[in-house]
């Protein structure tokens, strides 16, 4: 019988093309009246996603690379597609972008400017550079908001 109920896989293969390690991601942050609140996560470059929020330590969150780690960002292009509401910072969305070594998406509440909710829902998507079918899709939602 597994440990862990069986929530490990023994001899699981990883196979040599990208694959995000979790089929979601959700990410919220929350502030006060006077401060900043922000919700966004970075492709890095070392097959690592890193959640990032104001005044909190970024942290990694999951990766990008099947888990290979030998990938180079640059075999491939990612696309952040909207499902609902609008990314105000980091990278471009709804278009493919070459891989860099740092790609990022996210939602910012500034405080005393803006003061609704930033909400966002989309897939992030990793193919070969320049086109073909998608290695992977995993879908993303993201959240700021002042209390």
């Amino acid at each position: 019988m597994p440990i862990l109920g069986g929530a490990c896989k023994l001899n699981q293969e990883l196979g040599t093309d990208p694959k995000f390690s979790a089929r979601s991601f959700s990410i919220e942050d929350t502030s006060d009246l006077n401060f900043d609140a922000e919700a966004s996560f970075q492709l890095r470059s070392d097959g690592t996603i890193w959640r990032i929020r104001d005044f909190q330590p970024d942290d990694q969150i999951g990766r990008w690379d099947n888990g290979i780690g030998s990938l180079t960002i640059s075999d491939y292009d990612f696309r952040m597609s909207t499902t609902s509401g609008s990314s105000n910072t980091g990278s471009s969305t709804d278009v493919w972008i070459l891989g860099v070594n740092l790609l990022s998406w996210g939602v910012r509440i500034i405080s005393g400017i803006t003061s609704s909710p930033q909400n966002y829902e989309g897939e992030i998507q990793v193919r070969p550079t320049g086109g073909g079918a998608n290695y992977d899709v995993a879908d993303v939602t993201l959240l700021a908001q002042e209390i």
